[in-house]
């Protein structure tokens, strides 16, 4: 798979860790999908509008996932699916899980590309299973 990299804030930030967090994630879930995710880093306005249109949440979020994977669904172009993270959200709970904003950046990306690909978290079972994929992931990361 490939990355597609959209950054809309003035914050400095590379595509390079989010690209190998795409092809740990790929080789984790065992992935065949040819084809290329977006990413998109924003602020709270943009995400905030997306979440009230599609989710009729009228706040901003963390991370919001788009999955192109069904076969109804457009783009019919090797797009798979759109993650779009809020950088001011990111920074707010990078501050109060004590780690800083490249972790949570990171982390954000994992859980959006497991949204595209299926994963649910809406039962304790299916929140146990991202969670620990999340974790395995981003360990995987380090030093990486």
């Amino acid at each position: 798979m490939k990355l597609a990299f959209i950054n809309k804030t003035p914050v400095k930030i590379s595509s390079d860790p989010f690209q190998r967090i795409l092809k740990a994630t790929e080789k984790e879930l065992k992935i065949k999908k040819k084809g290329e995710i977006t990413l998109i880093i924003t602020n709270d306005q943009e995400v905030k509008k997306l979440n009230r249109d599609y989710r009729k949440q009228n706040q901003p979020t963390d991370v919001l996932s788009f999955s192109y994977l069904e076969k109804d669904s457009f783009p019919k172009d090797k797009n798979l699916g759109e993650i779009i993270i809020s950088i001011e959200k990111a920074k707010r709970q990078a501050e109060s899980h004590k780690y800083d904003l490249k972790t949570e950046l990171n982390k954000l990306f994992i859980h959006g590309i497991l949204h595209i690909f299926g994963f649910k978290h809406n039962l304790d079972e299916e929140f146990y299973t991202m969670n620990s994929l999340e974790e395995k992931i981003l360990k995987s990361q380090k030093g990486g």
